[in-house]
């Protein structure tokens, strides 16, 4: 009898141990979900009942008609000189120090006004939020009340205190460790973002619902800004594209399939269209036998997605480039990166000398100048007919990329034609224009990009 009462006294023990086991977890768990960013290993999106998203979001041209941040009516012409101008901005400053110290800055390239806005909403109620597309900076940030000092905005500025969706990141969470300018205050994240042109936002890092297109992302960390000095061009702020984790793909992360895409039409035709980005489990490319190359990251500027080009060949021949001319260094200068926000193709100067030479020498047409400021530019003729223009070919490493005529030979305008291809001392940068009327698969999970011809207002 005595050793049954042992017994029963050791399972009663044991399912009591068991019971109060179970009570802990399930207020963990419940603490977890009131405040799950609060961890410093969680930092990023809950999406409740979905283990994936997919989703579709239109892009739309800054100076397109359907901008609202548009000049008005403005030629096909001045639309491409404006562009070119913003691209040259930006370009300068995707350079390091010219004393080759490292960044210390988290977004080494100019934010400049951006090429490609998408209309996101974001809080609760849903305010509206411009954002410039950006592969080349991280941190996804809109203007925030009280201001200290803000620019002129299409939008209203957004009032956190009206959003019940609406909260501050503690300063032990990852996001608010991984911004290299930051303090902390009362428990709060305070950082200072700054881009290589010296523009920057400082504000409050927070979370709050980010709503692109039908989907709605929760407990997404942003940045809230109310002092801002630069160069912004009046959109509401930047959505980051880039790889370091403050982006918006990178929060996402498994549940956005790591990946993205885009397809930017033609800027002749963005006047009246736009471009398709999709992300997550909805970007994918319609051909069956892309060009694919990898990404490769750099540990100095991990914002950047680097690309491995090999060479060079114009009208079937291979251009004579020395291989360091593409090299992307251990101090996190040169290499080749591929940007949403750099107009034309920029050029080390050890391989746009050779290209220069070799479209001069095989487009036999009189040399001109030309206003939109590049430097391999013809005369005109009365019909484009009459123009021989080579074959350009970008060797990556496993895939090659054949540039259509139409991506890299555009008119002024004013009776001159132009290769669009510019000369860097450092850096090359694949620009939007060689992009046009091609798929391209930003694929983080494995690290690699992905591009097919395509007619992008279909898609």
């Amino acid at each position: 009898m005595a050793e049954q009462l042992v017994r029963s006294a050791g399972v009663c023990k044991y399912l009591l141990f068991t019971l109060t086991l179970l009570l802990s977890v399930l207020r963990l768990m419940q603490c977890r979900n009131v405040a799950d960013l609060s961890a410093p290993e969680v930092a990023g999106v809950r999406l409740p009942h979905k283990r994936h998203v997919g989703f579709r979001v239109d892009l739309v041209h800054r100076d397109s008609a359907l901008s609202p941040l548009s000049p008005g009516d403005i030629t096909s012409t001045e639309r491409l000189q404006r562009a070119i101008e913003r691209g040259q901005a930006r370009q300068l400053n995707f350079l390091t120090s010219l004393d080759g110290e490292k960044f210390d800055a988290t977004a080494p390239v100019s934010p400049g006004e951006g090429e490609y806005l998408l209309a996101a909403k974001i809080g609760t109620p849903s305010h509206p939020f411009l954002g410039v597309l950006d592969t080349g900076s991280d941190l996804i940030w809109t203007q925030c009340s009280p201001c200290t000092d803000c620019f002129n905005q299409t939008d209203p500025i957004y009032d956190p205190s009206k959003s019940s969706t609406h909260g501050s990141l503690p300063c032990t969470n990852s996001l608010c460790t991984d911004l290299p300018i930051s303090r902390c205050s009362a428990n709060r994240c305070h950082y200072t973002y700054q881009y290589g042109d010296n523009s920057t936002t400082k504000g409050i890092l927070a979370y709050e619902t980010l709503a692109l297109s039908s989907e709605k992302l929760r407990r997404i960390g942003f940045g809230c800004s109310n002092d801002n000095k630069g160069t912004f061009g009046g959109a509401d702020g930047i959505i980051g594209f880039g790889r370091g984790p403050l982006s918006l793909i990178s929060q996402l992360g498994p549940s956005g399939a790591n990946k993205f895409s885009y397809c930017l039409v033609s800027l002749g035709d963005s006047s009246s269209q736009t471009s398709p980005l999709l992300i997550g489990d909805s970007a994918r490319l319609k051909s069956n036998r892309p060009g694919t190359t990898p990404l490769i990251q750099s540990d100095i500027i991990p914002t950047f997605y680097y690309l491995n080009l090999t060479g060079i060949s114009i009208g079937g021949t291979l251009l004579d480039i020395p291989s360091s001319a593409f090299d992307l260094r251990d101090d996190g200068s040169g290499g080749v990166i591929i940007d949403s926000g750099t107009t034309v193709t920029v050029l080390q100067t050890k391989a746009f000398r050779p290209v220069r030479t070799a479209l001069t020498s095989a487009i036999n047409l009189p040399k001109k100048k030309s206003r939109v400021g590049l430097d391999i530019c013809f005369e005109e003729p009365s019909q484009t007919s009459n123009i021989t223009a080579p074959a350009v070919t970008f060797h990556f490493d496993g895939a090659d990329w054949n540039v259509p005529t139409d991506n890299y030979l555009i008119s002024d305008g004013e009776g001159a034609i132009c290769a669009a291809f510019q000369g860097s001392s450092d850096q090359s940068i694949i620009g939007n224009l060689q992009q046009e009327n091609f798929e391209i698969l930003y694929d983080n999970e494995r690290n690699l990009l992905s591009f097919a011809p395509a007619d992008c207002e279909t898609v």
